[in-house]
């Protein structure tokens, strides 16, 4: 059995994708797939969600969304993005 220290939980939480909290809406971000091709996005609307949510997590005509716990899992953190500069 792995045993994982709360302090290391937390760093990994902080490292990925735990600033999505400190997004706001306008902001761009880059997201890099595995071939290195690199897509520009802009934030429209963030979202806190109850993880039982499931149709507001899947729902919408998104280009991107991103999901992420607090750090309690009690919620769940949502960036929804479209392509920035219409997909250029």
């Amino acid at each position: 059995m792995c045993r994982i220290e709360k302090q290391e939980v937390k760093a990994c939480y902080f490292s990925h994708f735990g600033h999505l909290k400190n997004l706001s809406q306008g902001d761009e971000i880059t997201f890099t797939d595995v071939d290195g091709n690199m897509f520009g996005y802009e934030v429209i609307e963030l979202e806190t969600l109850s993880p039982f949510a499931i149709e507001e997590m899947t729902g919408g005509n998104w280009d991107l969304t991103l999901f992420t716990c607090t750090v309690g899992g009690q919620y769940r953190v949502t960036a929804r993005c479209v392509l920035a500069n219409g997909g250029a």
